[in-house]
């Protein structure tokens, strides 16, 4: 996020010894505190080091009392007085699949299990013998530590850390292991933190809605309207599908308070893009062309994060534009984008793309040619 100037420029050090020793200079007769045989000359040094780290508070106060400025504890306090806490992080969990080969009786609660590269998971229910031999059986666990990194494919071996005889060590996640999300970016909390000083609740608009929804852990982006009279609507999107929140975890997160009609959530079907850019060159020898083209897919992700709600529009227009604004970029040709892996890169896909009344835009991934 861009730091808005303050219009204070904050003397550095040098400066400030400078701008003393002229001041005791000028005040003294016969004594010039700049010889450094002179005890002025450590004095000027001494107040020169007490300003500068009063100017380094005052500095620092002015940053940290703005939410578009605050560093993560400060910005934490901004948050609390608007009410607008950040989302945790959620542990994943999913079904284990163990092989028992003879009696052996269940697994119990808080057994540990862990995935071949080291994520741990607990057992949250016995899984119980199946009686017949030999069999299967299987329970929930759940990651040890909340977040994405608990998140397992379908299929993943799942193993006790502690033999148990009679029991295959080594289980699996059928199913996979779901769910886990990251505690909210800094950087997404604080844009939600400045949509609520912008934006007063209003009881019942679309915007209350939208800052509802987003409060819930795992969504990303969130718009409210009326799809028909009486009725509201709260489409969705998740970061990823391995951490989507269900639309009854949304609607449980809505204050239902705001509405006298009933409430439909939607996740976001979306509408996923992939671009095509030839020949990128760089304004410089200078810049790294990875770091550009890092740049490039963030700076497009932003666009569509910003304008690719439901029914809307991006222009290729608007595409290009973000992209040549890119620090770094010289001149390039965006020589296609389409719909996901649809077709062969043809050159045909220029035309602006729209959503629909459910989905939401988003960008898969940039070819550079």
């Amino acid at each position: 996020m861009p730091i808005i100037p303050t219009g204070f420029t904050r003397p550095t050090l040098p400066a400030l010894i400078t701008r003393i020793m002229g001041d005791l200079y000028s005040r003294f007769t016969g004594e010039d505190p700049r010889i450094r045989r002179s005890p002025w000359y450590a004095v000027a040094h001494a107040w020169a080091g007490l300003a500068n780290g009063l100017y380094g508070y005052l500095d620092r106060t002015v940053r940290e009392r703005f939410a578009s400025t605050a560093t993560e504890a400060w910005l934490g306090r901004i948050a609390s007085e608007y009410g607008v806490a950040r989302n945790p992080a959620v542990a994943a969990n999913g079904a284990a699949t163990f092989t028992w080969t003879a009696a052996a009786g269940n697994i119990p609660i808080g057994t540990l299990v862990v995935a071949d590269d080291g994520t741990e998971y607990l057992t949250t229910v016995a899984i119980v013998d199946p009686g017949a031999y030999p069999g299967t059986a299987a329970g929930n666990v759940l990651a040890s530590v909340a977040g994405a990194a608990g998140n397992l494919a379908a299929g993943a071996t799942l193993s006790l850390s502690s033999p148990i005889a009679g029991i295959t060590s080594d289980g699996a996640a059928l199913a996979g292991i779901t769910g886990g999300v990251d505690i909210e970016a800094i950087e997404d909390w604080r844009i939600r933190i400045l949509e609520r000083i912008r934006t007063i609740p209003h009881w019942g608009t679309a915007a209350d809605y939208e800052a509802d929804a987003k409060a819930v852990s795992g969504v990303t982006g969130a718009w409210a309207d009326s799809p028909s009279p009486g009725y509201v609507r709260v489409v969705y999107t998740p970061p990823t599908p391995a951490a989507t929140p269900t639309p009854a975890t949304v609607l449980a997160g809505l204050d239902q308070k705001l509405s006298m009609y009933p409430l439909i959530v939607t996740q976001a079907t979306g509408t996923a893009s992939e671009l095509e850019i030839t020949g990128l060159a760089l304004i410089d020898p200078a810049y790294v062309l990875a770091d550009v083209q890092a740049a490039i897919v963030a700076a497009v992700e932003a666009l569509f994060a910003r304008v690719g709600g439901p029914s809307e529009t991006i222009y290729n227009s608007e595409i290009r534009q973000t992209i040549g604004g890119v620090t770094g970029v010289d001149n390039y040709t965006l020589t296609d984008l389409r719909p996901l892996g649809t077709g062969a890169w043809d050159g045909t896909g220029l035309s602006d793309i729209t959503a629909g009344a459910t989905q939401a835009h988003t960008l898969t991934g940039i070819t550079w040619i």
